[in-house]
């Protein structure tokens, strides 16, 4: 007997159509429209998190890194990092998307993700964060 599909929760759905209108904007808007979704220069207002903040940031990450996880799409990371920061923004999180590039043996590798108060919400192996002059 195949085992059913699990069911998602709605924090999860919300996650899925954020990344999936992202992946579509990243496919077919001029990528000047979708920079505007993230400043490398920007600067998140500094916040003292609780420890409530951060159990509501995990929740919210761990969504968006389930639907990512569903949808394995092309440039997964960007579409993920886009709409993890959107859904952060709209529960009044001062998030920021950077991006970041590094070595994995002789191969560059790139990477975004989301910054809350300075530090990762996701999993960021060692990418060196991408601010033009």
């Amino acid at each position: 007997m195949a085992n059913p599909p699990s069911r998602i929760n709605w924090l999860e759905g919300l996650a899925l159509i954020l990344m999936v209108l992202v992946w579509l904007g990243l496919q077919v808007l001029p990528s000047a429209w979708m920079a505007r979704a993230f400043d490398p220069h920007e600067k998140a207002a500094p916040r003292a998190l609780s420890h409530e903040d951060g159990l509501a940031i995990l929740r919210l990450t761990s969504a968006s890194r389930q639907a990512s996880e569903r949808l394995n799409l092309q440039y997964g990371c960007l579409a993920q990092a886009i709409s993890l920061r959107w859904m952060l923004r709209l529960h009044g999180f001062p998030a920021v998307v950077r991006l970041g590039a590094g070595m994995a043996g002789a191969k560059l590798e790139t990477h975004a993700w989301v910054e809350v108060g300075g530090k990762a919400v996701d999993n960021v192996r060692q990418f060196t964060p991408f601010i033009p002059q």
